[in-house]
């Protein structure tokens, strides 16, 4: 998959392609996820949604499919695991602000 930073084309339902930046993967129940930023109003996502997609390994040719999450409760773990994993790589605990990590209050 791309690094952090890095800019992917999707195709939306219409056909119409547009640029995402590559924000992190998350392994869940063994299977990896690619969460992605639209740079641009996508058709149908609110604004500052981030997109979650499931990667497949192409059988074929060993490449990357990109597929839609559906399930909510696979969508649900997903999230909650990128903001583990974002709060526990960019926090430092003492801020007491937020009520999430209970660390350092």
């Amino acid at each position: 998959m791309a690094k952090n930073d890095e800019i992917v084309k999707l195709v939306d339902s219409e056909g119409k392609e547009f640029d995402c930046r590559y924000i992190a993967t998350v392994e869940y129940e063994n299977e990896p996820y690619a969460i992605l930023f639209p740079l641009q109003k996508v058709k149908g996502l609110p604004e500052n949604s981030m997109i979650m997609l499931k990667m497949v390994p192409d059988e074929s040719d060993g490449s990357i499919i990109l597929q839609p999450v559906t399930d909510e409760k696979v969508q649900e773990g997903v999230n909650k695991k990128y903001f583990e994993m974002l709060y526990s790589s960019s926090c430092a605990g003492d801020c007491g602000s937020c009520g999430g990590c209970g660390t350092k209050k």
